[in-house]
């Protein structure tokens, strides 16, 4: 309803659209489906943004990354020492030892425990001295006093949930919009596979769950992106049917988009003029000058 009340707000201005007039009663069955689906499809990715904008807001000011920072004090490590038990595992699991009969409680207690040493022994391998039972290839180490920093790894699996879906969100908006960019939309169908379905043990699984957020962050960011080209595509598609103007809040966007990027007279390379649309989008300035008009949303009750 709210993406449904902002389009009807920005199409219906004190002067309405010359391209609204100039297509009526032309007997087409219906408008195009990147039209008539936009309050249904933008509508879900709003919900979907402000779901993943109060994940985030919660996760981000939450402590839990490894290693922890703490106001008042000069340094930040993990100092991860070897464990007092590691001679005495290793003793235990190093000599294969002949099988005794059970006879008592007491057999069956140093039995228990001589499994459970080679269970844990097995978990975590020392590898490194001053690594207790880190993984090399998973750490960097600092000098000879053990303090470690994991690499590879995003603590919280639900940030990276509400990525992935953040990126099919916006993969749906592509969907409907012109198929002049038929690979890309194909590509970021790729993209959106979550990237939270998979794990896989680090640093002698003693982080066994890993998120893989980072490519959760780098998949959503490519994916919303390319929400520039639409925006591009739509304003040419305004100066293709020149003379005719549409509504003043629409007008504005696009002057602003051409102070940036001009119009396509030929086939050129576009990677330019994305970029700048999608400075434009995170700089806040089309929302800036979509704002006023918007705010009459409020007054109209739409």
């Amino acid at each position: 309803m709210l993406v449904a009340s902002r389009v009807r707000t920005l199409l219906r201005a004190d002067n309405p659209s010359e391209l609204f007039r100039s297509h009526n009663y032309e007997g087409k069955v219906q408008d195009a489906c990147a039209l008539c689906c936009a309050p249904q499809v933008h509508g879900i990715v709003h919900d979907t943004i402000e779901f993943v904008r109060g994940v985030l807001d919660v996760e981000m000011n939450s402590a839990t990354d490894n290693p922890m920072v703490f106001t008042g004090s000069a340094e930040m490590t993990t100092d991860l020492t070897p464990s007092i038990q590691t001679n005495q595992i290793e003793n235990e699991t190093e000599q294969p030892k002949e099988e005794a009969e059970i006879t008592d409680l007491d057999d069956a207690e140093q039995g228990i425990k001589r499994i459970n040493a080679l269970v844990e022994q097995k978990q975590k391998p020392v590898e490194h001295p001053a690594a207790g039972m880190k993984h090399t290839s998973d750490t960097f180490y600092r000098g000879d006093g053990g303090f470690v920093i994991s690499g590879d790894n995003f603590h919280g699996e639900y940030p990276v949930k509400v990525l992935d879906y953040l990126a099919i969100g916006i993969q749906e908006i592509a969907s409907v919009s012109e198929r002049r960019i038929d690979p890309l939309v194909s590509e970021n169908k790729v993209l959106t596979h979550p990237s939270s379905v998979d794990s896989i043990s680090t640093s002698s699984t003693k982080e066994a769950r890993v998120s893989m957020g980072g490519l959760g962050v780098r998949k959503a960011l490519t994916v919303v992106g390319r929400s520039s080209i639409e925006i591009l595509a739509a304003c040419q598609a305004l100066d293709l049917l020149r003379p005719l103007r549409t509504t003043e809040a629409l007008e504005t966007v696009h002057a602003l988009v051409r102070t940036r990027v001009p119009k396509f007279d030929k086939d050129h390379v576009m990677k330019s003029g994305i970029y700048a649309v999608l400075e434009l989008i995170r700089s806040g300035a089309i929302c800036d000058t979509v704002a006023p008009f918007l705010s009459k949303l409020h007054e109209s009750g739409l």
